[in-house]
């Protein structure tokens, strides 16, 4: 339970620092899906470096070095991170219809944020929705996978 908590807190930066990322982009006019990938490709290796220092930290690490754990770090969050998120932002965007869900939110909002339309404001929302599932994926894909010492 300990390690999940730890994996929460770096989870917690990461996300915020994906989300910033992924808002950049997205205000400059990227697609949501090369958003997604360009911010993957840069939080990815500070997850790496936080997790292996703080998270999934171990005595001795006989049968894996640094680098083969930075290409299976890559690796799992590649299927979470990149085909995960992507399809469920497409799912959530494009077959959900989730300006609809949070149209309440987004007039809510409309005072305080300006939106350009409701599809946007679901734009920047979708990352949040995607985070249910692949927090605890992740979790379970590095401690079992990524950072298993045998």
């Amino acid at each position: 339970m300990k390690q999940f908590v730890k994996f929460g807190i770096v989870g917690a930066f990461n996300t915020v620092f994906n989300y910033i990322i992924y808002a950049i982009c997205i205000n400059v006019g990227l697609h949501y899906i090369v958003a997604n990938i360009i911010s993957f490709l840069i939080v990815i290796f500070f997850a790496y470096l936080i997790q292996n220092k703080f998270v999934f930290v171990a005595e001795s690490r006989p049968s894996q070095t640094w680098w083969r754990i930075l290409l299976k770090t890559y690796a799992s969050y590649f299927l979470t991170g990149v085909i995960l998120t992507n399809l469920l932002s497409v799912m959530w965007l494009d077959l959900f219809n989730l300006e609809a869900l949070l149209k309440p939110f987004y007039q809510a909002s409309i005072g305080i944020i300006s939106w350009k339309d409701q599809y946007t404001c679901a734009k920047y929302m979708v990352p949040f929705f995607n985070a249910v599932l692949i927090v605890p994926l992740n979790f379970l894909i590095n401690k079992y996978w990524t950072y298993r010492f045998t």
